[in-house]
């Protein structure tokens, strides 16, 4: 039985024994009495910590708190009286107890740090700043966090928070529970900025303990995955959690990233690493996924936070033992695809290290944290939330590489260590420089901000406003907030107006957003054909610009990305290292344009070095170009082609123009692999089955590893001679390693599952083997379609040199 909340069972008789059958209790309650033989639980100790008073059905609240111990007259007519007490944080309402520090107060933090990393020090203190490179902070959160205690917090440090936000405690606390009104609602978002500066002490303590130490901070705060005004209640305001950090960072885990889909949760501590100066940005990856993660879902996802700006993933995880697993997936030998590991973890570190650098993002994406603070808990928390994701996803589909801006920077916030300061022409946010914010609709927003913003653009930015302007000033100067947004951005809606030397700009929704940052130049990236599905980071080393694009979409996607930047492009292949200069762009006045194809799912590198005389390349090609080199007064290109036709190629050696058309009439007609494969499972007893291709649940539905499909398959010469040939295998679960004629192939990790095997087949019959292994779901009896699923088949490229002649 289990009762939770107000629930209660009713019981004729009631019996407990012990495991070995013997009886602890016997009642069939027919007397009263039995009811004493469950005591009450004892009452936990409550401390005083504030009183408030108010008018039966009133709003305005007057604090009590420095009456304690003392007396206070009350006036006329019928009063409500509010007592608010601490409680030790202990719960065990679940059948188990849990109790919790009380990360607010200094006293616990310094023992905390006493007893963890100090004993670390004590025994290995030659170890720190090597061995012991930091401490990793793991989903820490303060007591009011809904799933586990469900109470507002407080601690004996919080009275000095609240006055030194300027509301009183009673006021505060009365405010954070009721409906109170306007003035309320302000008082309650003080009562959160109360708390979220005090849980940011417990960050900085622990910085500058491992400062003195030489060991770095991770951070990875519980909730992250929640929005500004949501995550309040549990982690405050991440921005002043992750300032600390010397590694900012966050988890994705759960059910918490759906490949295709858009996501905000790297934005925070992405951000703050920028503004912070911090090299890395860390994100923790896959815990609690699932058995039935694969590495075409590591591919999906690490690629699209890198896009974001993660630079440092930790794989959750490597399990000591791995019979013992509590949050799968395990990244270990126990995994049926661990086999294909290496090539996984390789790409996935030279994607990270792509993104290292400078960020080079130019927009800045204001965070209503005042907003997010007065209405959390409140029918208007998803408006808050909504409207910020909103924005963020429009420039994502746009393009656009952004931070987000904390309001808090605008106005001079005393716990905020990055603030907004207006230096030729831009804002600069600690190490970052914008020269586009972003205001996103809000239902609050601070007046001192607005005039922030608007000596930005007088300075020569952009400010675009989306939707109706905020009404409320966070304050209650509504008069003030709204003559700062009349002056800024006048009354038009859509309008754009000259403020200074910039511009200040309104849109009616979103779906303008995109052309708005393309207009005052943001784009990371602009796509011709527009493609929603790609994301695009731009960072800087040195003198050059490395370009990380992603496509988090399962589609093929086609496109020509014009770059801002001016130089020789390379591409940057990660899942190989190879890097080669790009065969195929154009230069204009507004960068590089670069025709681009992605994969499913794929993240490509586009690097950018500046100066030097421009190598020979092609300017327009409807084929995939392989080389270029000039040869005298022409220039001569390698194509590939997958049919047959007629193309026209144009390129450039720098100076002058060329022209040339290539003809291929081989009609590169695909071969359908045919007839049955025997599949050999690695299973003890297993004996081959012959038949055609499919998922070996049909005969092995719980079974997790890996099977081997092969055949024959016959080609004639005449298929072979002068094609580059492709094995297709079509549909895998989940990865595959390819034999032909003995000799083994790099294994196949993701779609498109094709492989090169030029040179390995010969005229006549050839034997194919295939490798594959599915995730250990199936064994833990939720099978899924597992092996090699087809349809197999041989395709044919025929490559061509063609010369140019110069125009």
């Amino acid at each position: 039985m289990r009762a939770v909340g107000d629930e209660r069972g009713l019981w004729d008789s009631l019996s407990v024994t012990a495991a070995d059958g013997t009886a602890l209790y016997t009642s069939t309650f027919d007397d009263p009495a039995a009811a004493g033989d469950f005591p009450d639980r004892d009452a936990l100790p409550v401390t005083a910590a504030a009183a408030a008073a108010r008018p039966v059905g009133a709003t305005e609240v007057t604090d009590l708190t420095e009456e304690a111990g003392g007396t206070w007259r009350v006036p006329a007519g019928r009063w409500q009286i509010d007592l608010f007490g601490g409680t030790p944080l202990v719960d065990d309402t679940q059948g188990y107890s849990r109790s919790y520090v009380d990360l607010l107060d200094d006293e616990p933090v310094e023992l905390f740090l006493d007893i963890v990393p100090g004993e670390y020090h004590r025994r290995f203190e030659r170890y720190f700043g090597t061995v012991v490179p930091g401490f990793w902070d793991d989903e820490p959160f303060f007591a009011s966090a809904e799933a586990h205690f469900k109470r507002l917090p407080w601690s004996p440090a919080l009275d000095k928070a609240l006055r030194a936000v300027d509301v009183e405690p009673g006021v505060a606390y009365a405010a954070a529970f009721d409906d109170l009104g306007r003035p309320g609602r302000i008082a309650r978002g003080r009562y959160w900025r109360a708390v979220s500066n005090r849980f940011a002490q417990y960050f900085e303590k622990q910085a500058r303990w491992y400062e003195k130490r030489g060991v770095a901070l991770i951070t990875n705060p519980l909730y992250d995955e929640t929005s500004p005004a949501k995550r309040v209640p549990t982690t405050g305001d991440l921005h002043k959690v992750n300032q600390w950090a010397h590694v900012p960072g966050g988890d994705i885990i759960t059910a918490e990233y759906v490949a295709g889909e858009q996501t905000m949760l790297p934005r925070n501590p992405v951000s703050v690493a920028h503004q912070m100066g911090r090299e890395r940005a860390l994100m923790e990856m896959f815990g609690n996924m699932g058995w039935q993660v694969t590495p075409g879902f590591v591919h999906a996802t690490v690629g699209a936070q890198a896009a974001r700006g993660v630079n440092l993933t930790v794989l959750h995880a490597l399990w000591t033992d791995e019979k013992v697993v509590y949050f799968p997936p395990p990244f270990g030998p126990r995994a049926p695809w661990w086999w294909g590991m290496r090539p996984l973890a390789e790409w996935i570190g030279r994607v990270m290290e792509a993104g290292r650098g400078t960020s080079a993002a130019r927009t800045a994406l204001l965070q209503p944290q005042r907003a997010a603070e007065q209405f959390t808990g409140t029918a208007r928390q998803g408006e808050v939330d909504g409207a910020l994701a909103d924005a963020a996803y429009a420039l994502e589909r746009a393009q656009v590489d952004f931070d987000l801006l904390h309001e808090g920077a605008l106005t001079g916030d005393p716990d905020l260590l990055a603030h907004a300061r207006v230096r030729s022409g831009r804002l600069d946010v600690g190490d970052a420089r914008y020269d586009l914010v972003v205001l996103p609709p809000a239902p609050a927003l601070d007046a001192s901000g607005v005039r922030v913003l608007a000596s930005f653009v007088r300075a020569g930015g952009t400010v675009v406003a989306v939707g109706p302007l905020p009404a409320d000033d966070a304050d209650g100067n509504d008069r003030s907030l709204s003559r700062a947004l009349a002056d800024l951005f006048g009354d038009a809606v859509p309008g754009s107006r000259t403020v200074g030397a910039g511009r200040a700009v309104r849109i009616a929704d979103v779906s303008a957003l995109g052309a708005a940052a393309r207009d005052a130049g943001a784009a990371a990236a602009i796509l011709d054909p527009p493609q929603d599905a790609i994301r695009v980071l731009r960072v800087t080393r040195g003198e050059d610009t490395a370009f990380l694009l992603n496509n988090e979409s399962g589609a093929h996607v086609t496109t020509t990305a014009a770059l801002p930047a001016a130089g020789a492009p390379e591409l940057w292949d990660p899942a190989t290292g190879d890097t080669t200069p790009a065969p195929v762009y154009r230069a204009s006045r507004r960068g590089l344009h670069l025709p681009l194809t992605f994969e499913p799912y794929q993240t490509r590198i586009v690097v950018v070095r500046p100066g030097g005389r421009p190598r020979p390349h092609l300017t327009a090609a409807p084929l995939p170009v392989l080389t270029v080199a000039r040869t005298g007064r022409a220039l001569r290109a390698t194509v590939e082609a997958a049919a047959p036709g007629t193309h026209r190629l144009t390129g450039t050696d720098g100076n002058h123009t060329y022209q040339g058309t290539v003809r291929v009439t081989d009609p590169l007609a695909p071969l359908p692999v045919t007839g049955d494969w025997t599949l050999t499972l690695e299973q003890d007893g297993a004996a081959p089955v012959t038949g055609p291709l499919g998922s070996w649940t049909a005969t092995a539905p719980l079974f997790s590893g890996s099977g081997t499909y092969t055949t024959t398959v016959d080609v004639d010469r005449a298929r072979l001679d002068g094609r580059r040939v492709l094995l297709d295998l079509g549909e895998v679960r989940d990865i595959a390693a390819v034999t032909v004629n003995g000799t083994g192939l790099p294994p196949l990790l993701w779609a498109p599952f094709v492989t090169d095997v030029t040179g390995l087949l010969v005229p006549g019959a050839n034997r194919l083997a295939v490798k594959v292994a599915n995730t250990l779901s199936n064994e833990r009896n939720k099978p899924l379609p597992s092996g090699l699923l087809g349809p197999v088949t041989l395709r044919f490229r025929r490559r061509a040199t063609v010369e140019l002649t110069r125009v």
